[in-house]
């Protein structure tokens, strides 16, 4: 897929992104939506887009057919044909939060915040509950440095629901990037009360441990993240940086290894970091010959 849909909310990749809108029960009736749904999760996009023109076919205002086809688009790299979906089903419903959202964040990625941000807007202003919405464009604001409107974002969104774990999370990381720790820790710890292996919130949590030179708090931190998902940026270059003031030069070594594997180029204010892995790995290495006398 692009990166359009699924850079709704990059701090929040694996919690607020768009999911394809499938069916209940254990044992489905055997429509072409339904097919499509299960096609889909298995990967044949092809197939799936096959199906999901068959249910259209069958019901033009099916929007839950047509949303689910524009993500399968995307999968097969046609994101204009996609966001032509999106569009049709605006015109069918103006409000309708998926493909909203999804359009916002095709706009966003495009360079179009302008048009993102009053997109999302009217979203909230039309339903002020869809805390999704918020939390979407509260974390692109976050993103691009708006700290200010984002805290008025989330802010508002809290005075909804004060329990959310996406607002709390994000609250979280405005508190980080402005410095204050213990506010930051506070909010971070509300999400986890709610979502106890939110890795947004862990990862913050961590994040705020090393900052404040917690080293053991920052260590546990990342460890419970990478149990959760043992493929996450952050914690793996926070826990090499640990490691190494910690003296635990192998540990050190092997997150830098493993950040090099999995480090990305999007961008952000927690990937500002520019690293030289060869030369932070050649740092570490030396250091090992010299303990070792070698």
């Amino acid at each position: 897929m692009t990166s359009s849909s699924r850079g709704v909310a990059v701090l929040l990749a694996l919690v607020l992104g768009p999911g394809l809108t499938g069916c209940g029960g254990v044992t489905p009736i055997k429509t072409s939506f339904n097919k499509a749904v299960y096609l889909y999760s298995a990967g044949h996009y092809e197939e799936a887009a096959a199906e999901y023109r068959l249910a259209m076919k069958e019901d033009e205002e099916d929007l839950a057919a047509r949303y689910n086809y524009g993500l399968t688009l995307e999968q097969l790299d046609r994101p204009a044909e996609a966001r032509a979906q999106y569009e049709q089903i605006l015109a069918i419903e103006p409000n309708h939060p998926r493909a909203s959202v999804t359009l916002a964040a095709m706009e966003w990625e495009s360079g179009d915040a302008a048009a993102a941000e009053k997109r999302l807007h009217v979203l909230i202003e039309h339903d002020s509950s869809n805390l999704f919405v918020h939390a979407t464009l509260a974390a692109n604001l976050v993103r691009v440095g708006r700290l200010d409107e984002a805290a008025a974002v989330i802010k508002r969104g809290l005075e909804e629901d004060s329990t959310s774990v996406d607002l709390n999370a994000l609250l979280g990381d405005v508190n980080l990037l402005r410095g204050d720790y213990g506010a930051a820790d506070e909010a971070y710890e509300r999400a986890l009360k709610r979502h106890d292996e939110d890795l947004h919130a862990i990862v913050g949590r961590g994040e705020v441990a090393f900052q404040t030179q917690r080293w053991p708090d920052a260590r546990s931190w990342m460890q419970r993240a990478l149990y959760v998902h043992p493929r996450i940026w952050r914690a793996h270059v926070t826990m090499a940086k640990v490691a190494e003031i910690e003296n635990r030069l192998e540990d050190a070594a092997w997150h830098w290894w493993q950040a090099r594997d999995v480090a990305h180029t999007k961008g952000g204010p927690f990937h500002k970091e520019t690293i030289d892995y060869d030369k932070q790995l050649q740092r570490v290495y030396g250091r090992l010959l010299e303990k070792g006398g070698g």
